[in-house]
C-alpha cells in the first residue's frame, strides 16, 4: 500500500477519533449541551471560576491562578450551550494542533507523521482520553507551549515568550521553562515570558478586580494551595488521584487504603519525609540531565530531536511535586512519546538507540497500565514518569552524541 495512504489513514483517522471521543456523548444526547451536570471538569471549572469571583475566596478543589479565573469566568459569562459548545471545539483542536506542531518541530519529514502521530497516542491513550471524556483543560494549556516552541524555533522570540507565559498563567506547571531559558541564555524570550506572566497574573486582574482584590485573590490562591498540599487534604480528596504524595500514603500509611493496601506502617510525617527526599532525588536527576547534555551539541539534522526531547522533560518534570496530579495532566507526555518514536524510525540513529526510543515508549505504555484500577494506577504513573526520564536521559546523552550512521548523516529521510 502506498506508504502516503497510509499516513493519510492514520492522520484522518486520529482526528475522527478524537473528535469522536470529545462529541460522542453530545451527537447522542444533544439535550447534554444544556445539562451542566453532564459537562465533566467544563461545568466545574466555569462554576468554580464563577463562585470566586463572586465571594473573592476560592472554592475546594480549584487549583487554577487567577489569569486561569478570568478565563474561566469568561466563558462561564457566555449562554451555557454556547460556551460547551465552544470547549467542546477548542478541546479536539487543541489536542491535534499539539501533535502536529510536536512532529513539525520533531523533524521536517512529514512523511509518516500521521503513522507516528497515531502510535503516540497509542502509546498515552489513557492519559488523552482522560483529558478528552474528563473535557478537561490540559491540551490547551499544552497547545500554549507548543505555539511557544514552535515561535521560539521560527526565532518569534516575543510572541515565543508570550506564549510560555500565557501557559504559566493558566497551569503553573510550565514555570519550569524560566530555568531552561537561563541555561541557554534565551534573555529575549526570558524577558518577555517573565513581562508576560507579570501582566497576566498582576495587570489584567487589576483592570477587571481592581488592586485590593487582586492582591487578596492572589494571597488567598497561595494560601489554598499551600493548605491542600498537606498529606490529610490529599486523603480527603482521592478521586483519580496519582499524585506522589498519594502513592506514598497509599503504600505506607494504612489509613489511605483502609490497611487493605499499604505495605508499611508508618506515621503521616514519615511520608511526607519519604516524599520530599524522593523529589529532591528527582530533582536532583532533572538538573542532572540538563548539566549532562548541555554540553553535547547534536548534529544540525537532529538538533531539532534534541530540543523537542529538552522540552519533553520540562513538561513532565514537575508532576511528582504536585500534590493535585490526576491523569489528564499527563496529556504532556504525547510530546516525548512522538519524539521518541521518530527517533525509534529514523535510519539516521544507531539500531541500539532506536530500539532503546521504541522501549521507551512501550515501557510506558506498559507501566501505566501497571494498577488497572484505582487507587493503583499512581504506582504505574510514577514509574513512567521515570523511564521516559531515564529513557530521554540515556538518547540525549549517547545518541546525539554520536548521532548519526556515517553514511546517513546527510539523510534527511525517516526508514
Amino acid at each position: 500500500m502506498n506508504v502516503q495512504l497510509v499516513n493519510r489513514i492514520c492522520l484522518w483517522g486520529l482526528i475522527v477519533i478524537v473528535a469522536l471521543i470529545a462529541w460522542g456523548k453530545i451527537l447522542l444526547h444533544p439535550s447534554r449541551l444544556s445539562m451542566p451536570s453532564r459537562m465533566g471538569d467544563y461545568s466545574l471549572n466555569t462554576g468554580s471560576a464563577n463562585e470566586t469571583w463572586e465571594q473573592r475566596q476560592y472554592p475546594p478543589h480549584f487549583h487554577y491562578p487567577i489569569p486561569a479565573v478570568l478565563l474561566w469566568r469568561l466563558f462561564g459569562l457566555w449562554n451555557f450551550p454556547v460556551g460547551a459548545l465552544a470547549w467542546l471545539l477548542i478541546l479536539p483542536t487543541s489536542m491535534i494542533g499539539s501533535m502536529l506542531l510536536t512532529g513539525l518541530l520533531s523533524s521536517d519529514c512529514k512523511k509518516y507523521t500521521g503513522l507516528i502521530m497515531a502510535l503516540a497516542f497509542a502509546g498515552t491513550e489513557y492519559y488523552l482520553m482522560w483529558d478528552l471524556r474528563a473535557i478537561n483543560a490540559n491540551s490547551f494549556y499544552l497547545l500554549l507551549i507548543m505555539l511557544g516552541c514552535w515561535c521560539w524555533h521560527k526565532d518569534k522570540k516575543i510572541w515565543a515568550g508570550v506564549l510560555l507565559g500565557g501557559s504559566v498563567a493558566f497551569k503553573i506547571y510550565s514555570v519550569v521553562f524560566l530555568f531552561y531559558l537561563i541555561l541557554r541564555k534565551e534573555w529575549c524570550i526570558g524577558t518577555a515570558m517573565v513581562t508576560s506572566m507579570l501582566v497576566f497574573f498582576v495587570g489584567v486582574p487589576a483592570l477587571f478586580l481592581g488592586w485590593q482584590d487582586t492582591i487578596l485573590l492572589s494571597g488567598e490562591w497561595i494560601k489554598f494551595i499551600h493548605a491542600t498540599s498537606n498529606a490529610n487534604a490529599v486523603l480527603t480528596h482521592q478521586t483519580y488521584k496519582v499524585s506522589l504524595k498519594w502513592v506514598a500514603m497509599l503504600l505506607m500509611n494504612p489509613e489511605a487504603s483502609a490497611g487493605k493496601l499499604n505495605f508499611f506502617n508508618c506515621s503521616m510525617d514519615m511520608v511526607v519525609m519519604v516524599v520530599r527526599s524522593v523529589c529532591v532525588a528527582w530533582a536532583l536527576m532533572v538538573a542532572g540531565y540538563f548539566l549532562t547534555t548541555r554540553p553535547v551539541k547534536p548534529h544540525q539534522n537532529v538538533s531539532r530531536l534534541a530540543f523537542v526531547l529538552d522540552i519533553s522533560v520540562l513538561l513532565f518534570c514537575p508532576f511528582p511535586a504536585s500534590s493535585f496530579l490526576e491523569p489528564h495532566h499527563l496529556v504532556v507526555m504525547v510530546v516525548p512519546a512522538i519524539a521518541l518514536i521518530y527517533i525509534m524510525c529514523d535510519a539516521r540513529f544507531l539500531a541500539r538507540y532506536r530500539a532503546i526510543a521504541g522501549l521507551t515508549v512501550g515501557m510506558g505504555a506498559c507501566l501505566t497500565e501497571l494498577g488497572p484500577h484505582y487507587p493503583l494506577r499512581g504506582v504505574g504513573v510514577m514509574l513512567t514518569l521515570l523511564v521516559y526520564l531515564i529513557g530521554i536521559w540515556i538518547l540525549r546523552y549517547f545518541a546525539f552524541n554520536q548521532p548519526c550512521e556515517p553514511s546517513k548523516i546527510s539523510s534527511s529521510t525517516l526508514c
